[in-house]
């Protein structure tokens, strides 16, 4: 990732606390670097955050750092974003994340969650290990481990499994499961718990910054579903409650390809080189596949449909 995306995610962290909270814009540049207080002020002015804007910041403040993990994959910087606990929602994608930090660092598993969990715990960057909710941070590690899929990785996720009963029967994971193909995403099966891979796939890519993983998003996005193989929806989400049912309307839709297509021009929106990067991959694809792509999201409470009655796109 460039560094002045980074950049660019940081003065959007400051502008945001000026517009949203009327924090001063010193004060709000201050945030980046504070890591120490709760409180951000300025003579005769001070702002308190309330728990849910300080919670945006902290995650947002991760997430910019695991951007930049790409740049500098050191152990260091390895260990200090694991001993981040995550949020039930972004989970997967951590997952994803860190499957690829142990691969880089394989070997040295142990070393990185005793290094991780003396990590200290910064206000705009934590809770740390030592303080956030240890069942999630378990979990996420234990599913990372699995989809790392190295010897040492593979030891430690079955033998947390077998000491956690209540984990096991969560994340149902055993030796003969199948673990995702980040680099052929274009293979999803269509469903809605497929968001679950493609969130995994954008944490192992942005850890990486792997081609395959994104071209992989890209085929995707741009696949050719047949109708029949589409998720239904009814015209109405109240219609299907209705006897007439003769006012139904079924609609089709390829959800996994529709969310790939969407985080991809989404990050092309918000990063000129990234958006360079995805044009130079489509030209790659066939004409077919590129105009597919370039067609505009269906919305699926417009009554549109993703094909028509002959199962043409």
């Amino acid at each position: 990732m460039k560094r002045k995306l980074m950049e660019k995610l940081r003065t959007r962290l400051g502008m945001a606390l000026v517009f949203a909270m009327g924090i001063p814009q010193a004060s709000a540049q201050d945030a980046n670097n504070d890591h120490s207080v709760e409180e951000i002020s300025e003579p005769n002015v001070t702002q308190t955050l309330t728990k849910e804007q300080f919670d945006a910041i902290k995650l947002h403040m991760q997430q910019v750092r695991m951007l930049e993990y790409a740049g500098d994959p050191s152990f260091e910087n390895a260990s200090m974003l694991l001993s981040l606990v995550p949020t039930p929602k972004n989970m997967m994608y951590r997952a994803g994340f860190f499957s690829r930090v142990l691969q880089q660092h394989e070997g040295r598993l142990h070393e990185l969650l005793e290094k991780a969990e003396k990590e200290p715990n910064y206000p705009l960057l934590g809770p740390s290990l030592s303080q956030g909710n240890q069942w999630i941070h378990r979990y996420m590690l234990c599913i990372a481990e699995w989809l790392a899929n190295t010897e040492e990785s593979n030891k430690e996720a079955f033998e947390a499994l077998d000491y956690d009963p209540t984990m096991k029967g969560y994340l149902r994971i055993s030796p003969t499961t199948e673990r995702p193909d980040f680099t052929h995403l274009e293979a999803l099966e269509n469903g809605p718990e497929e968001a679950i891979v493609l969130d995994m796939a954008w944490g192992a890519y942005d850890a990486t910054r792997d081609s395959k993983i994104l071209a992989s998003f890209l085929l995707c996005a741009s696949r050719e579903t047949p109708p029949q193989q589409g998720v239904r929806f009814w015209g109405k989400q109240d219609d299907r409650d209705r006897s007439d049912t003769s006012m139904l309307k079924e609609r089709h839709f390829d959800l996994p390809a529709m969310a790939a297509k969407w985080s991809l021009q989404s990050r092309a929106e918000q990063d000129a080189d990234f958006a360079t990067l995805v044009d130079q991959l489509l030209k790659t694809l066939p004409p077919d596949a590129q105009e597919r792509y370039k067609k505009p999201l269906p919305k699926l409470d417009s009554g549109e449909s993703q094909y028509d009655p002959n199962g043409r796109k």
